[in-house]
């Protein structure tokens, strides 16, 4: 955990909420505040601290405040005892969370195997990949042994690995081959997935029959044609066309697939489909259930039945989920500052934009965009 706090990051991470306080209890001195505090630093890096030192100078003065305890004290909690064992317990009680196991660590292993080092090879990355593995299934990240342990098995180091085209055997009578395959990755944030794609199966199967989805067929046709006969700019054309080949496999998926649960019939239905656009081009708005309804040309409660029935979630909660997907990329992707982002998502007051988003995202604002900030620099 990083040493440096701004204010309103300290504010929004470290201030101990409704449920936190009824853990906290009638705890006393060094007890009540060592508890206090790796509560808070649990709720924000997924594990305990493992020294005190560890632990921000700033967040101890600002919880110690909060919980009426000399900062001082806190020397006075002990590391090493069953006390501190029993907070533990509690607090992964009430985060759903366990240690990480030898199995789990097998599990990892197995994990990076098949799906992370065959596109990732730079340690530190493989090592956040790992951390952000645990998080996403309520396992707290092993120790930097365990997590490096894996890495080092099933990857080999960066100097060791060099990417390998393959290709099927060749014919031998000098004539282009029958069938080419087209592979691709496209990495995706657990945390932020939209329900679009977690609506998709494992394999999709779009039959070539002919007169179907003619423009998927033309997005084909056109990569071909720039990979058989490249020209200038042709990397940046087969970048557009990618693209736009996922959409046109999406779109042309969803059209086969417009009935029963999901986004395939949220998508298919015009009204619905009207109040989607609506909420992603205007985040900004201050969108109400009545609102959104008549956009949609229903009532109040019919639209929210519907709304409900075919996009999964009501539809004040998939716009505040849409709106912190915005703020997320503009997190990432600019230097506006944060009253910036918040207005654009629809947000008066930074304090409730950045309780919001740390709902969703699980860190603040501003500590969400340095560490992504780090990673793309790394």
């Amino acid at each position: 955990m990083r040493a440096d706090w701004e204010e309103d990051e300290l504010i929004s991470a470290w201030t101990l909420v409704e449920g936190d306080w009824d853990l906290v209890g009638e705890k006393v001195g060094a007890g009540r505040l060592g508890f206090a505090l790796i509560l808070k630093f649990y709720e924000i890096e997924g594990r305990f601290p493992g020294y005190p030192e560890e632990i921000p100078a700033a967040a101890v003065q600002y919880v110690a405040s909060l919980v009426e305890v000399e900062p001082e004290l806190l020397a006075k909690y002990s590391w090493r005892s069953r006390t501190i064992e029993r907070h533990r317990a509690r607090i992964r009680k009430r985060f759903g969370t366990r240690p990480a196991s030898e199995d789990d660590e097998e599990r990892l292993a197995q994990w990076l195997a098949d799906k992370v080092c065959p596109i990732e090879t730079k340690r530190d990355r493989l090592a956040e990949a790992v951390r952000e593995r645990c998080r996403s299934t309520n396992i707290e990240p092993p120790s930097r042994g365990q997590v490096e342990r894996p890495v080092e098995v099933e990857c080999p180091p960066d100097d060791e690995f060099q990417p390998r085209r393959t290709t099927g055997p060749g014919r031998t009578d000098g004539t282009p081959p029958s069938t080419v395959l087209l592979s691709g990755t496209y990495p995706i944030d657990q945390r932020q997935c939209h329900p679009v794609v977690n609506d998709l199966p494992e394999i999709i199967h779009l039959p070539a029959h002919l007169g179907q989805h003619p423009p998927l067929r033309t997005a084909i046709g056109q990569i071909s044609e720039e990979i058989r006969h490249p020209s200038i700019g042709s990397d940046g054309v087969l970048s557009a066309l990618l693209e736009t080949l996922l959409l046109y496999i999406l779109r042309a998926w969803y059209q086969d697939h417009g009935t029963g649960p999901g986004w395939g019939p949220a998508l298919n239905d015009p009204a619905i489909s009207t109040v989607l656009c609506r909420i992603h081009h205007n985040p900004e708005r201050q969108w109400t259930v009545e609102g959104l309804g008549a956009e949609a040309g229903l009532s109040r409660a019919a639209f929210a039945r519907r709304f409900t029935a075919l996009v999964g979630q009501p539809p004040l909660t998939y716009l505040t989920w849409s709106r912190m997907g915005v703020a997320a990329q503009m997190l990432r992707n600019s230097d506006a500052p944060l009253g910036t982002v918040a207005q654009r998502v629809g947000y008066t007051s930074e304090f409730a934009f950045s309780n919001a988003f740390k709902r969703t995202h699980g860190a603040a604002p501003g500590a969400y965009r340095r560490r992504n900030r780090s990673l793309q620099l790394r």
